[in-house]
C-alpha cells in the first residue's frame, strides 16, 4: 500500500511539473519591460506589476504599447519602460499618464520608437535623464504632449553615436538640470511646423549635441510644439 502510495505521489509530481513546464515553454517573451516586468504572451492585454495603476497592454502585430491613464512609480533602479529590442516600437498616449523614477532613466530605449497617441505623458527622473536614447537609436514624438524632468530632460549617450530626436506634430516641454534640458544627441529634426518656442531665441547645436541659447547649454524648459501663426 505504501509503495502504490508514493508511485502516485510520484506521478502526481510528475504530472505538475510537466503542465508547468509545458506552459512556461508556450509563453512568448516580448523584448519590452515595463517596472522591470517583461512582457509576454500572458500579460498582453492588462501588464500589471509593482508600482503601476491604470491600464497598460501591448498589441504584438502592430508593435504597440498602450498607456491608458496610468501612473509607475518604480523602485530605486528600475526603469518604468524599456525597450530592448522591439525595432518600431510605438507608445500610444489615451489620457494622461505619469511616471517616476529614482536613480535610472524613466524611458530607455535601445532600438527605434514612437511615441504618439493624443494623450500625454509627464516622466520624472530624480537623477538621470526622463527619456534615454540608446547609440544609433532614433525617438520620434509625432502625438500628443510629452513632459521630461531629470538631471537632463531627454539625452543620448554623448552625441556622436547617432542618437537621433524627431519630433513632428506634438508639444515636447524638457528641463534638465545640471546636464542639459535636451543634449547628446546627434541631431534633432523638427517637422510638421513644429520649432522650438522657448526660450525664444533657442536652437540645436549640432557641433555640440544639445540645445542652446546664445552659446550656453540650455537647462530650463525647452518647449517644441507647433508654430501656430494668428
Amino acid at each position: 500500500m505504501k509503495k502504490a502510495y508514493t508511485f502516485l505521489l510520484i506521478t502526481i509530481t510528475f504530472l505538475t511539473l510537466n503542465n508547468v513546464t509545458t506552459q512556461a515553454s508556450s509563453l512568448t517573451y516580448y523584448e519590452i519591460y515595463v517596472a522591470g516586468m517583461q512582457i509576454s504572451s500572458s500579460n498582453l492585454s492588462n501588464i500589471r506589476g509593482r508600482g503601476i495603476k491604470g491600464k497598460i497592454s501591448y498589441n504584438p502585430k502592430t508593435k504597440t504599447l498602450t498607456l491608458n491613464n496610468v501612473t509607475i512609480n518604480t523602485v530605486r533602479g528600475v526603469n518604468a519602460i524599456s525597450n530592448t529590442g522591439v525595432e518600431d516600437l510605438i507608445i500610444n498616449l489615451v489620457g494622461n499618464s505619469t511616471i517616476n523614477v529614482l536613480g535610472v532613466s524613466g524611458i530607455i530605449l535601445n532600438t527605434n520608437t514612437t511615441i504618439t497617441g493624443e494623450g500625454s505623458l509627464k516622466v520624472t527622473s530624480d537623477y538621470h535623464s526622463g527619456i534615454y536614447i540608446q547609440p544609433n537609436t532614433t525617438l520620434t514624438i509625432s502625438g500628443g504632449t510629452v513632459e521630461l524632468k531629470g538631471r537632463t530632460g531627454i539625452s543620448g549617450f554623448d552625441g556622436t553615436y547617432g542618437e537621433k530626436l524627431v519630433v513632428t506634430d506634438a508639444t515636447l516641454k524638457a528641463i534638465g538640470s545640471p546636464y542639459g534640458s535636451i543634449a547628446n544627441l546627434s541631431s534633432l529634426v523638427l517637422e510638421g511646423g513644429c520649432k522650438i518656442v522657448q526660450p525664444a531665441n533657442a536652437k540645436f547645436n549640432r557641433d555640440l549635441c544639445f540645445v542652446e541659447d546664445d552659446g550656453a547649454k540650455v537647462i530650463s524648459q525647452v518647449v517644441i510644439t507647433k508654430d501656430i501663426q494668428e
